[in-house]
């Protein structure tokens, strides 16, 4: 791939900025003037954090790997269970974009006790359930939405993408702009997670064996079959990132490519393992 320039980095901020205001705040329910003006609020009370040390510096430390569609999770452990939504969150995500840790957007956290509704504001549909750490959340599919009471305290999660636009809404907990983001490539409105996934393998193939190998249960055959699967997909993802030159837009045929791309990768996982390891894996190869 050629060199990603200041010029170019500019015009995909640019671009992000103007898709976050033209798609993420307007469309957003149940209020558009109610979320458009929370979502002021959490840039205002973390624009500081854009750079990446005033955030250490105010106790927040990396959880966990870096995630192709959440980044790197960064945890202020004293806000956890403060249960308050506003203003101030409990989690920063970053990403690694033009060669920084650039602030991606923010996750609040409450603790829910039995009977005590979530606030409206984000809207609660939005809210997911936490049960275990996010690491292993995120590798064995733990995520569930919240609906109607629990038994005891849980741990809501929200994600609020208010730095860096979502195309599935600045509340959804996936972000599958990212794998563009991160290599510099204007975000394509219409692309599907396995485009999204296939751009992933460039820069996060080693969390793709880790998810696999776990969800999978995989012996050490199958470990190494996939690990040969995921090198041979990577390859060919990197030669279409060569052709390439900053800023250029993604066509209906590079998204095809890319599409057949994941295709052939999970092809070539589930001909090469045990039946029920194809099973279990199918929840993170058909996306």
């Amino acid at each position: 791939m050629k060199p990603f320039t200041l010029s170019a980095a500019k015009a995909l901020v640019s671009a992000l900025t103007a898709t976050l205001a033209a798609t993420n705040v307007a469309a957003q329910r149940p209020d558009s003037a109610s979320v458009a003006k929370f979502i002021a609020q959490a840039r205002a009370t973390t624009a500081r954090f854009q750079d990446i040390n005033v955030a250490i510096a105010e106790n927040y430390v990396r959880v966990g790997p870096d995630f192709p569609a959440m980044g790197e999770h960064w945890v202020r452990g004293e806000s956890v269970m403060r249960s308050e939504s506003t203003p101030m969150p409990a989690i920063l995500t970053y990403a690694t974009i033009d060669g920084r840790l650039a602030l991606t957007g923010v996750v609040y956290t409450l603790v829910r006790l039995p009977g005590v509704e979530l606030p409206d504001m984000p809207p609660s549909a939005e809210w997911h359930d936490h049960v275990g750490t996010i690491d292993e959340e995120s590798l064995l599919l733990g995520h569930t939405h919240l609906g109607g009471d629990t038994d005891g305290p849980r741990l809501a999660v929200m994600h609020a993408w208010v730095w860096l636009p979502n195309p599935a809404g600045t509340f959804a907990t996936d972000n599958w702009a990212l794998p563009f983001a991160r290599l510099g490539i204007p975000v394509p409105p219409n692309a599907s997670r396995r485009a999204a996934g296939a751009v992933a393998l460039a820069t996060s193939m080693s969390y793709f064996a880790r998810l696999f190998a776990a969800v999978g249960q995989l012996d050490d055959r199958e470990s190494d079959a996939m690990l040969d699967a995921l090198e041979h997909n990577r390859s060919v993802v990197q030669a279409w990132l060569d052709t390439r030159n900053p800023g250029d837009s993604v066509s209906a045929a590079d998204l095809a490519r890319l599409e057949k791309i994941w295709t052939d990768l999970t092809d070539a996982i589930t001909k090469a393992v045990r039946p029920a390891c194809a099973e279990r894996l199918a929840r993170v190869l058909n996306r």
